[in-house]
């Protein structure tokens, strides 16, 4: 009998392919364990075809969020805590002069907004050139 790939019950290794994922695991760990959710999600999406730095430095030594190199584009991510509009105003003119540093016109930022009333969704910002897309959630 020859294996087979099993992916809804309890494997056994003489009849279903099995994969080592200890490492992995110890990569999720390390990022759930220092609240990088996001880029669990990331990872699987650029495998192989990217790549993307935490905390990239800038030339004036600040610090963006996340970069991602992907397809030979760079996308900026700016990831934010709602902690009021003007907190939030300022993230916003934070990315665009991260996207000057990058030399690119559109960058994203995700705003986590706690808040029971908050107003989840996608939307549009234009600061001066530059285009931010703003994810709430």
């Amino acid at each position: 009998m020859s294996k087979v790939f099993n992916t809804t019950a309890v494997c056994i290794p003489e009849e279903h392919y099995m994969v080592n994922i200890a490492r992995r695991l110890q990569e999720i760990k390390a990022l759930v364990d220092n609240g990088k959710y996001f880029l669990l999600y990331l990872r699987p999406i650029i495998n192989g075809t990217g790549n993307y730095y935490i905390e990239a430095e800038t030339l004036e030594q600040k610090r963006t969020d996340v970069v991602v190199d992907y397809r030979g584009e760079q996308y900026i991510i700016e990831m934010k805590i709602w902690h009021g509009q003007e907190y939030n105003t300022r993230g916003e003119k934070q990315l665009a002069e991260y996207l000057d540093a990058y030399h690119v016109n559109q960058g994203y930022m995700i705003s986590f907004n706690f808040n029971q009333n908050k107003e989840i969704g996608v939307h549009e910002i234009l600061i001066d050139d530059k285009k931010i897309i703003e994810a709430v959630v």
